[in-house]
């Protein structure tokens, strides 16, 4: 099978160091740190909504779970616009609590973020160097 290779720009991320879960984040994406933030406020305003719901029987439980489930790796797969929690979570839950007190997604973005920003501010650096080259010989 052949192969092309096209730079899209895009940028690899793994996660905790395993080079089988890559997500990737593509620079000049402007809105991606608007969606970054909208999911996270979604995010923390779904487990404020569900943290007092108390699910009478085990079968209410496993569908209140994979509802929760489902809504927090909807709200993480539209920041990147594809999805990003298989290689994020695997086959855990993105509510899966952590030694730190955090669930899984709040940890996660806790990190993403700040590496979107970063990110983001080289990709606009970038091109206000590229723009500031292009429209010098304009200003005379």
């Amino acid at each position: 099978m052949k192969n092309i290779s096209i730079d899209d720009g895009r940028e690899a991320i793994t996660i905790n160091g395993d080079p089988e879960r890559v997500i990737y984040i593509q620079p000049s994406d402007f809105n991606i740190k608007i969606r970054a933030q909208e999911a996270q406020k979604n995010i923390q305003e779904y487990i404020k909504k569900t943290k007092n719901i108390k699910p009478k029987t085990v079968a209410d439980c496993i569908i209140f779970l994979d509802e929760a489930d489902k809504e927090c790796r909807k709200q993480i797969n539209l920041i990147f616009n594809y999805d990003v929690s298989t290689p994020v979570f695997g086959a855990c839950s993105p509510l899966m609590p952590l030694s730190n007190g955090k669930v899984y997604v709040e940890a996660f973005l806790e990190a993403i973020v700040p590496e979107l920003e970063k990110i983001s501010k080289k990709a606009t650096l970038s091109i206000e160097r590229r723009i500031a080259k292009h429209s010098g010989k304009y200003d005379k």
